[in-house]
């Protein structure tokens, strides 16, 4: 598994895609939100391109995250937090 800086995902869409997971997201504690990040029950981690930043996947949990980085600066999430990334491989065009 590799790890990138929270502060230099770049999500592929802006807020506001996901507006059920939005709202679960802002009931969930900022541990459940950890969880939910770095041991996904479901195995669906953050996810990127080889060599890129771009998020392609988990963009909802990123802007949940940013959002609350913004709110308590000195909280849990920061720009330095090394992030889980699954990296997924382009597939070849047809």
């Amino acid at each position: 598994m590799r790890t990138r800086r929270l502060g230099d995902l770049i999500p592929l869409h802006s807020p506001g895609m996901n507006p059920i997971v939005e709202r679960s997201l802002r009931r969930m504690s900022d541990a459940e939100l950890m969880e939910s990040v770095f041991r996904p029950t479901n195995g669906d981690f953050l996810t990127v391109r080889p060599e890129e930043n771009q998020l392609i996947d988990g963009i909802t949990r990123y802007y949940e995250m940013v959002r609350r980085m913004q709110l308590n600066p000195t909280g849990v999430f920061h720009a330095d937090l090394e992030i889980p990334i699954q990296v997924i491989p382009r597939l070849p065009l047809p």
